[in-house]
């Protein structure tokens, strides 16, 4: 049997493309198909020719493995090569056991035929078969040579050298068949799965009646409320300018054909928002021709604060520089403009903070927002702590149309208006009233639904409880019932577990299917089934290559992590 190939079961219904694709992606040139009986493939012979000179065009060479007799005369009609196990013409023939794969999950074969040439043989037997022969040849030995004296002479080396070296042989030999032992690890293949259902959110005083008839559905809810009290600090934003402002020479350049005329406080502005002011009124004459233009010079005196509110200060102490009148349209600005000849100076940086009104209205306004942005948050807080306080597992119905917040009182100090202080302190108070309902109740009904959807094959494996939504789809305001439809997640997966009747047959298929195969092909089997994601083999010794011979010695275990 050639190493450089590969064996593919194909299933019952899987169709020629999905066939072809799986072929294209392999490797090795020779293959061989291991298809069961009545199979889709073998329902046309034009299937087969196509599948036939697709393959050939790849540079491949496939066999047909099948015990569908029809199946293997149609494979012979187009002169594809067939055979009813691999390696036919072996001295030592294998057997393939070809069961028909299942295409839907929920159809599953409790058992399928197998066919073996010879009873599965036990150590056991083995070694008892070994003893009596022992024991016969024995008791031979002694009727034979019934008085006959023997003397023993010192024992020859060689002999018992022979002995122990059968002795070792015998071990080795029943070894090969009860020592050899493969462990099978599986990943199991799973699903999402998903379940929708309707639960109310019921109030647990008013519907006590209901309640205690325990209605599938229901879940209690308690309504809550808490008053939040906070102390927020607030940063002073306006200053009071406390240095001094630098001061230079304005040259003022017209290039129209009249002169202008700006008053005093005229504003001249950079590039970087620097505001100076004339201290004068300043008449500009106008060009004298188209490269004469009229000038004139005025003192000026930096302002303060810059265009951003920033004081100025040491940074009004410029290098000459290029200014603006902001007080102009854009067109006049490029019409007259101010320069500075020389550095102006004198600028010092000294401030300090300074409480105006303006400062308590922004306070005012902040803190309303952000006792109403943060109630949702302490609402939880406070539904959490009185979880632990009285041992419960409740939460928060967090549709915003039933968290109600409400804005008692917020206190500013109005006194601090006019006093140098880098913060001031609002004091503000809340109602918040809410909805809370059982969550362990409520995950127990979820639970419930998706459990039903589980396959009876398979086992669930988890529930992604983080994710659960819920939109309200009726209320009665009477009864204070709030009917919500949602949706929960899960995830199935095959079992192994051997306590099961069905994890015991999955287990028990694998070892059937794999006793005595070449290990590549066991791991190729147990991959391509249905029920599995990820296979590898583990066998001892390391060096054997092949699958045990004895179930007894093939284990199958689950992949340790995700």
């Amino acid at each position: 049997m050639s190493l450089n190939r590969k064996i593919v079961y194909i299933e019952i219904d899987e169709e020629l493309n999905l066939i072809f694709d799986r072929v294209k992606k392999i490797k090795e040139k020779n293959i061989f198909l291991v298809i069961p009986s009545k199979a889709l493939i073998f329902q046309s012979i034009l299937n087969l020719k196509i599948l036939k000179t697709k393959i050939e065009n790849l540079g491949k060479k496939i066999t047909v493995i099948s015990k569908d007799e029809r199946g293997r005369k149609l494979c012979k009609n187009i002169g594809l090569k067939s055979e009813k196990s691999i390696d036919n013409d072996s001295k030592h023939e294998i057997k393939i056991k070809i069961n028909s794969i299942d295409a839907y999950r929920n159809e599953v074969k409790d058992e399928a035929p197998v066919e073996k040439d010879h009873t599965k043989v036990s150590i056991t037997d083995l070694v008892g078969k070994f003893s009596n022969k022992l024991k016969n040849k024995t008791e031979n030995l002694r009727s034979n040579y019934e008085g006959y004296d023997f003397s023993f002479s010192q024992p020859n080396r060689k002999g018992l050298f022979a002995i122990i070296l059968i002795s070792v042989s015998l071990f080795f030999f029943i070894s090969y068949i009860a020592l050899p032992g493969a462990t099978i690890y599986i990943k199991p293949k799973a699903d999402v799965i998903e379940a929708g259902v309707n639960i109310e959110l019921a109030d647990a005083k008013i519907n006590q009646k209901r309640f205690e008839e325990n209605p599938p559905y229901m879940v209690p809810t308690f309504p809550i409320e808490a008053v939040f009290e906070k102390k927020i600090n607030f940063d002073t934003i306006s200053s009071v300018f406390e240095g001094e402002n630098a001061t230079g020479v304005m040259k003022l350049v017209n290039t129209t054909d009249q002169e202008w005329t700006l008053k005093s406080k005229t504003r001249f502005q950079n590039k970087d928002g620097i505001v100076f002011r004339s201290q004068d009124w300043v008449t500009v004459p106008r060009q004298k021709n188209a490269d004469t233009p009229g000038t004139a010079t005025v003192n000026v005196v930096a302002d303060e604060f810059d265009t951003y509110k920033q004081i100025i200060g040491e940074r009004g102490n410029l290098p000459p520089s290029k200014f603006s009148i902001p007080g102009l349209s854009a067109y006049n600005q490029r019409l007259i403009w101010g320069i500075t000849e020389n550095p102006t100076q004198g600028g010092v940086t000294k401030w300090s903070k300074l409480v105006q009104k303006d400062d308590i209205e922004a306070a005012r306004k902040k803190v309303e927002n952000d006792i109403i942005e943060s109630a949702k948050l302490d609402i939880e807080d406070y539904v959490k702590r009185q979880n632990e306080i009285n041992n419960v597992h409740l939460v928060l119905l967090k549709d915003p149309k039933y968290i109600q917040k409400e804005i008692l009182e917020i206190r500013t100090p109005d006194e601090a208006i006019g006093q140098k202080l880098d913060s001031i302190e609002v004091y503000s108070k809340i109602k918040v009233t809410a909805i809370t309902y059982d969550e362990d109740k409520f995950k127990q009904i979820l639970r419930g639904s998706i459990m039903a959807k589980v396959h009876p094959d398979m086992q669930l494996r988890d529930i992604n409880y983080d994710n659960v939504g819920y939109d309200v789809i009726d209320e009665n305001t009477d009864l204070k019932i709030i009917k919500v439809s949602t949706t929960v997640n899960g995830r199935e997966e095959y079992t192994l577990d051997t306590t099961t009747e069905s994890g015991l047959r999955f287990v028990n298929k694998i070892k059937d299917a794999v006793i005595g195969m070449p290990k590549n092909d066991a791991e190729n089997y147990v991959t391509n089934l249905r029920e599995v994601s990820q296979a590898e083999i583990s066998t001892w010794p390391f060096f054997s290559n092949r699958m045990p011979g004895l179930p007894e010695n093939i284990e199958v275990k689950m992949m340790e992590g995700e």
